[in-house]
């Protein structure tokens, strides 16, 4: 299963700029002096290809519908520009608007939703908030509260916040996704997001009567927390979708599936989720790749009426391939940090995708985990490396203790100076080992150090103890490091 992302944007056209306190707001908008004061002046006056940049600010009014609706847009994109702000989401806000039928949660007559994105268009760098729908009509008038998009529609660098759809997706129905977080939306189906590709993104504290952070569509390197459902068909985390290298932890179902219900997922690690009645992690999903553990639900804690196959879990699932039951040996599971440890099981008892190239951070996979000179990936979201990855957080690297001989899974175990003598000849006491070799170097200053190998110490064996380096030179302040090598 590939997923595949792309924006296909040229950008050669005009620039044409908005900033709400404009002096004299005069188009085309090619200068900040003449700048739109709405974003839609400046969208309506561009060509293809054209950028509009929109300088700090909440943008809570223009607009129009589209497609013969009648919900207003805030902003609608219905040509192929890119409107990318010039100081993030946290200064550019595009806030819709509650409708009046206030027993409809907010949608109905007089709804605004945040954005419209076409077919080849690009908005990037807003935060998009308090957007809402229709309550009756055909489903386009019924979804997208915060953004509703074409297929090859483009959303990045955005945050979708406090949106919601009387239907399908909250945050946003359909298009690309790219770089984004969605918090606080909600919708019948896809608090977050309905039918969409998400690459890179956070889904928190969504809520919906399906997937409470996603409903259909593909999800890759993403992180899913906190998202609830209280529909009958569940979902916490996801319904119906497909997930690659993503995180699903903490979310919730009333029903089934506290992380995901149906749909497939590959390399994911799902934890901490829970159900009120049947599979806490996974319930009727695919799953390849994964870590199932520390879910609950009174039937089936971690998984149930799913398919498992090279996956991390408890209990061991009937049928499947290679699953095993071992705790999975994250670097520390109360911290939220679920990297894979040195410790880990899953570490490349994976089976290689070819298609899958990287983990949920980006990192190459998969890499030689076991330095046995085959490189085959790991279960879960995450790859494990021993040069990016301190299993038992001493300050050195796995890799570093490799090279050092000391115990990667022992905090107390790592090269360092235990003490030293100060006079004529100085002294320095190591921990070593046998099969290392130690060099002393030292250096008047730090400020550019210059290192040279004090006379006599180097190539000095390690003993398996206590290890004693002696400076014998008559010199003024000194600092010391230690190299280490292999014989």
């Amino acid at each position: 299963m590939v997923h595949c992302l792309a924006t296909g944007w040229s950008g050669r056209g005009a620039t044409l700029f908005v900033w709400p306190n404009s002096p004299v707001p005069a188009t085309p908008y090619e200068t900040w002096s003449t700048a739109a004061r709405v974003i839609q002046d400046a969208v309506d006056v561009a060509q293809a290809g054209d950028t509009v940049f929109v300088t700090n600010g909440l943008y809570a009014i223009g607009g129009r519908p589209v497609n013969g609706g009648i919900v207003t847009n805030r902003v609608v994109l219905d040509k192929p520009v890119r409107v990318q702000s010039i100081n993030g989401p946290a200064k550019t806000i595009i806030a819709g608007m509650e409708g009046t039928s206030s027993y409809n949660n907010g949608h109905g007559d007089n709804a605004a939703r945040g954005a419209y994105v076409g077919d080849g268009a690009v908005l990037s760098g807003f935060t998009i908030q308090d957007g809402h729908t229709q309550v009756y009509g055909l489903d386009p008038e019924l979804s997208g509260g915060g953004a509703l998009c074409e297929a090859n529609g483009v959303i990045t660098n955005c945050h979708l916040a406090n949106n919601a759809a009387f239907h399908f997706g909250g945050g946003a129905s359909g298009g690309a996704i790219l770089n984004s977080d969605f918090s606080g939306n909600t919708a019948g189906y896809g608090g977050a997001t309905y039918q969409s590709s998400l690459l890179g993104c956070t889904l928190r504290n969504n809520v919906a009567g399906y997937g409470g952070g996603a409903a259909g569509g593909s999800l890759s390197r993403c992180t899913l927390t906190g998202n609830a459902v209280l529909g009958p068909f569940g979902g916490g985390g996801a319904w119906a979708a497909g997930l690659v290298n993503c995180l699903v932890v903490s979310n919730t179902s009333l029903t089934y599936g506290g992380g995901v219900t149906g749909g497939s997922l590959t390399n994911c690690t799902l934890v901490g989720n829970v159900a009120g009645l049947r599979g806490g992690g996974a319930y009727n999903a695919t799953l390849v790749n994964c870590i199932i553990h520390f879910n609950s639900a009174p039937q089936g804690t971690n998984h149930m009426y799913s398919t498992l196959d090279f996956c991390c879990t408890i209990p061991k699932p009937d049928g499947g391939t290679a699953n095993i039951t071992d705790d999975p040996g994250f670097i520390d599971q109360d911290a939220g940090d679920y990297r894979l440890s040195i410790r880990s099981a899953c570490v490349e008892a994976a089976i290689d995708f070819d298609s899958i190239t990287n983990d949920i951070l980006g990192f190459v996979r998969p890499v030689d985990g076991d330095v046995d000179g085959i490189a085959l990936p790991d279960i879960g979201a995450y790859e494990y490396d021993a040069g990016r990855v301190d299993s038992d957080g001493d300050g050195a690297t796995d890799f570093e203790e490799g090279i050092m001989d000391t115990s990667p899974t022992d905090p107390v175990s790592y090269l360092h100076i235990a003490t030293v003598s100060i006079g004529f000849p100085a002294t320095l006491q190591f921990s070593s080992s046998s099969k290392r070799l130690y060099t002393l170097y030292s250096t008047p200053t730090l400020g550019l150090p210059v290192w040279s190998v004090v006379p006599g110490n180097a190539d000095l064996p390690g003993n398996d103890g206590q290890q004693t380096f002696t400076d014998t030179s008559k010199q003024g302040i000194r600092f010391y490091r230690i190299e280490v090598r292999k014989p």
